[in-house]
């Protein structure tokens, strides 16, 4: 299965409920979310209006989604690359099904890395 990663932008700290996960302060600045899935799915995260479902719904209410990469990696996989390049953001986010501790990171990954990991960059719809 596919596996992409989204990069988000919050513009001002917030607030914001994450579904059963509570409420967390959001900082501003870049985020990166790593799920499953392919174009159907990046498609949905840049739509402003959707049933709110998983994780990063409640979280892309105040914030912008700006690029995706898709590639075929593992998404477990790509994760813990890129333990070792961010650092996770909110314990649980996105994560139920791997027993990772977030699929959420502060940051975002270089373009360099994704490219070496062959993931090809997917802009706004």
């Amino acid at each position: 299965m596919s596996s992409y990663v989204l990069i988000i932008k919050v513009n001002s700290p917030e607030n914001v409920e994450i579904g059963a996960l509570g409420n967390f302060k959001i900082l501003s600045g870049f985020y990166s979310y790593v799920g499953a899935g392919g174009i159907t799915r990046i498609k949905r995260h840049f739509k402003r209006k959707k049933r709110l479902h998983w994780h990063i719904d409640y979280l892309l209410k105040i914030a912008e989604p700006l690029e995706a990469w898709i590639g075929e990696m593992e998404e477990v996989k790509l994760v813990e690359i890129l333990e070792g390049e961010l650092r996770p953001y909110i314990k649980g986010f996105g994560s139920s099904d791997t027993r990772k501790f977030s699929h959420l990171f502060l940051g975002k990954p270089s373009n360099r890395l994704l490219k070496n990991l062959g993931y090809r960059k997917i802009e706004k719809f």
